[in-house]
This record gives C-alpha cells, structure tokens and sequence, in this order.
C-alpha cells in the first residue's frame, strides 16, 4: 500500500529530517509544503505544493483541499507552533496528523508549565522572580517561556544586565532559571500510549543557534540508566504516544536538570538511524497498526563511539540551459591516481537523471586510463569518452550549451572565455541545476 505523507512546513531542520528518513522508501510517498512561494527549498523536494501559514484564515481550507488533489493519508508537522495548531482543530483536518495530543503541546511549549509538571517528578531548574533573586544566585539563564532549544536566551551576569534586560522585555515572556554549566543532552525517544518503547541519548558537543551541529551517542551505562528512567516517567505522566525527545544537563553540583521536551522530531535525530532505527518510519508503521506498545525496537549494537555530524550544507542553483557536461580524468575523476573521485560519480548521475549527456574529455598521456574504465564500469556511465592530444583544447571538443569540470585553471579559463560554463571539481556537490528556477 501507499501512503501518502504531508510534511509541514518543508523547509525546516525539523523537515528535512523526516524527508530524508523517509527518502527512497517504496511504500511511503512525500508531499512537502511550503508557506512561501519564492522559497529556495521547493528545489530540493521532489514534489512541492504550497500553503498559507496556521494564522490565516483560508488554512484549514486549503490544507484540505491539497489533501483531496494529493490524496494524502497522514500529516507530520515539522514546527512546533503548527503542530500545537493541528493538536486543537484535528476534527478539521481529512488526513491524519501525526502528533501527540492537545494537552501535551500546552504543556510541552511553555517552559515554566513544564517546570511545573514535572517537579518533584524529574530533578527541573530552580527558577526565580527577578524582583527576589539575590547576588549570590548569579548567574542566571533567561529564556523564553515559549519557544525551544537556546534561541532568544542569555546568561545573565549581574542585576545591572538584568534590569537592562528587562527594561527592554517583557518578564512575562521569559523565565529565570539557574546557570548549568555542565554537559548538555539530548535523549530521542519513542513511546506508545505512554509506554517507552525506546531511547537513545547523546551529547551535544557542539551548537549553533540551539541546533546540534556535533552530536555523539551516550555510552556510560549509568547515565542511560537515568536517562531511561526519566525517558519512562515523561511517558507515563504525559501520556506520550509517538516521537519525542527531552534536553537535560548537569548543574554546577554535577546533578541533571531537564531543559525541555520536544514532542516531534528533532534535527539531529538522524543519529538513531546510523544504529538502525528510523523513527519517523517506526511513527508511520504505527499509524498504520503494524506496531504496538508491546513490539520491540532492534538497534544495532555497535562496539565503538558513534557521532553525527552535521555541518551547514553548501548548495547553488543554476538556471542555465545546460545540456552537455565534460568531466576531465586526471585529478578530478581520478584522484591521486588510484581513487575514483565518488562526489564526481554522484554528480554524474545527478546530471543523468536531469537528461543531461555526460562525457569524459581528458588529454590523458600514461595507459591505464581504460583499465581504469573499464574497472568502475565507466565505459557504460559515459555518453562518450573525448581523448586528445596535448596540443588540442578541449573547447573545441565541446558542444554548446555546455559546463566543463576540470582541475585545470587554464582549462576552465579557456572555456569561461568562449561561453562555457566551467567549475573545479570541489564545487560539484554543491551544484543543482535547475533550468526553471525563478
């Protein structure tokens, strides 16, 4: 069977998790959507529709009609604010959204409702009035009541910056809590009608802008062990029924303070799929009823260290009427004379898929080019290999419109100045051709 899914809004961190956890899946088709209709993003997802945000009025009805033209089974929100938004007005929805219910989300979303909840059940900051907080007690963390990870939040240091602070905010957006200067962590979980099924916890090593850009799997046995139990006592108390995660780090007595809960995916959660649990398809497959609070997870048990990272992606869209691609040999598909240069490969087939002809064009002057070719099966990669002789150029070989790729910066200096499109070899992986781009 297929199913069909709505992923909103698709161009979030949040988002381009989930797609790529469901991507190349053959029963699982993905529909992203996209408030803005100039977004760059609708460049990277195969099928784009577009939607007003949760605040206009037209939402629900035009949410439903791309659910009818789309026939789409299930809907994953990929923010927190339309997730809370779909939790209270399911009834006005004709797919499923899946997300955890309404009174999770009012909860969740607050940071001193959390705080509340959950005190005198999981070890949660102190928090303070600021009219009551006392020199001794600096320095603090401000952070708003609504909102996730560390965006919009400031280590206060003396009762000078907080009086600035506040002079230029409202206190009833924000809560005070203690400093924790320890090691901070992330615990992804998956829960069934309030029972944990499974977690995985790590260690944000590093951070930008609250998201995890370094991130490596936990492997002392005693902290999972404290993991695991909290993981269990969210569940049960909030009645936990998908995928959530939950933030906790130690203070300055060495004593873990949870941070927040997440009830959605998170960016960094791809970690869990490199021990082989994918959750965004366990969360599908549970809609689906092929999963229950009884079945069991089966991560890879892996003998070493595991860490995600997950630099900022460099990408370029080029709206070029582009039709012939030339790739040289020596030092950009061969490297070093023995490794095949395997972005090039990719880029290759990128450029295939786009009905674009490839060829191999090199002034090669030693004799293992074809054994190298024939060696990779590149013969049948190639609409055609190009030999020439060092005194030919190569831009006479080639065929308008077309974009040379080329170690060589007298190559690609000849082929810019008669009209070609030329690029080093370490630019490839960030080049999508998109002839229709706007």
């Amino acid at each position: 069977m297929r199913v069909n899914i709505l992923i909103i809004p698709a161009d979030t961190e949040i988002a381009l998790e989930i797609i790529s956890s469901l991507e190349f899946h053959k029963y699982f088709k993905v529909v992203g959507a996209l408030h803005d209709q100039n977004s760059k993003y609708k460049y990277l997802i195969d099928e784009v529709v577009f939607l007003p945000y949760e605040s206009s009025q037209n939402f629900y009805t035009e949410l439903n009609k791309i659910i009818e033209y789309k026939k789409i089974d299930m809907i994953i929100p990929a923010n927190d604010n339309l997730a809370l938004e779909l939790s209270k007005n399911l009834d006005k929805v004709k797919a499923r959204v899946l997300t955890h219910s309404m009174d999770v989300h009012e909860i969740v979303r607050f940071k001193d409702r959390t705080y509340a909840r959950f005190k005198g059940i999981l070890p949660v900051p102190i928090t303070y009035e600021s009219f009551a907080l006392k020199n001794s007690e600096l320095p603090v963390f401000i952070k708003p009541k609504k909102g996730q990870g560390s965006f919009n939040a400031f280590k206060i240091e003396s009762m000078e910056e907080m009086s600035l602070f506040f002079s230029q905010n409202d206190q009833d957006d924000y809560v005070i809590m203690e400093y924790l200067p320890g090691e901070e962590f992330t615990i992804d979980c998956f829960a069934i009608k309030g029972r944990l099924l499974y977690y995985m916890a790590r260690k944000r090593e590093k951070m930008f802008r609250g998201i995890s850009t370094i991130t490596t799997l936990v492997e002392d046995s005693e902290l999972n062990k404290l993991f695991e139990k909290y993981g269990k006592l969210i569940a049960e108390e909030l009645k936990m029924d998908g995928i959530f995660f939950f933030q906790m780090k130690f203070d300055k007595g060495g004593e873990l303070k949870l941070l927040e809960i997440g009830p959605r995916v998170s960016g960094s959660m791809a970690l869990n799929r490199a021990r082989g649990v994918n959750l965004v398809e366990m969360l599908i497959y549970y809609a689906l009823g092929y999963i229950d609070e009884n079945s069991k997870v089966y991560p890879n048990r892996l003998s070493h260290g595991l860490s995600l990272l997950r630099p900022l992606n460099r990408l370029f869209f080029l709206k070029e009427n582009i039709e012939n691609i030339y790739i040289d040999f020596d030092d950009t598909l061969l490297i070093e004379k023995k490794y095949i240069n395997s972005k090039i490969i990719k880029f290759i087939f990128d450029m295939k898929n786009a009905s674009k002809k490839v060829f191999l064009i090199t002034k090669h002057k030693e004799s293992y080019l074809d054994e190298v070719v024939f060696k990779f099966g590149l013969d049948r990669v190639f609409d055609g290999i190009i030999k020439m002789s060092e005194s030919e150029r190569k831009i006479d070989k080639m065929k308008p419109p077309a974009m040379l790729i080329d170690d060589s910066f007298e190559e690609r200096r000849q082929a810019i100045e008669n009209g070609f499109l030329a690029y080093p070899p370490n630019a490839v992986e960030m080049i999508i051709l998109r002839e229709e781009l706007e």
